[in-house]
């Protein structure tokens, strides 16, 4: 299909992979954001303990459905995306951080559900939530850097 694919051998996703990637890290994202609103930030015209026992779980259900779609996603990304790039030494440092945040992010995640104990789920918790936070800039950055380098800025007419 026109448009659809990229070159052989090419680094960057064809358009469909990068586009549901793109969708499911938002889903992701966005519903781990909600619950941060949820959990800590409330609503004026929702009684805290209400909102957390209508919303939230409905919430980390999306949450879980999305992390288990990004594993997919972060997969077949491995296969695609990840070791070319790397053996191409492109986008490294973001491209990195954004694995080990993966990484972390699984293995929190994991340990929210298995962990003993309510400090340990706790800190769990919040490591989990703070790694997450801090994985969205560095999705950005890494995005806008592989923008940067697919289109160099034109210096003769800047």
């Amino acid at each position: 299909m026109a448009g659809h694919s990229r070159p052989a051998g090419g680094i960057r996703p064809g358009r469909r992979h990068r586009q549901l990637s793109e969708w499911v890290l938002v889903v992701l994202a966005a519903s781990g954001l909600l619950w941060l609103l949820l959990r800590f930030g409330g609503s004026p015209d929702c009684d805290p303990d209400a909102c957390v026992a209508r919303w939230i779980p409905e919430v980390l259900k999306a949450h879980g459905a999305a992390a288990m779609a990004a594993l997919v996603v972060l997969g077949s990304l491995w296969q695609e995306h990840v070791t070319r790039a790397w053996r191409a030494r492109r986008n490294r440092a973001a491209g990195a951080l954004l694995v080990l945040g993966a990484l972390l992010l699984v293995g929190t995640g994991w340990g929210l559900y298995y962990l003993g104990g309510e400090s340990a789920r706790a800190f769990t918790s919040t490591l989990h939530w703070m790694l997450g936070i801090a994985c969205i800039p560095i999705f950005l950055m890494h995005l806008m850097r592989g923008h940067r380098a697919r289109h160099p800025p034109d210096l003769l007419h800047d």
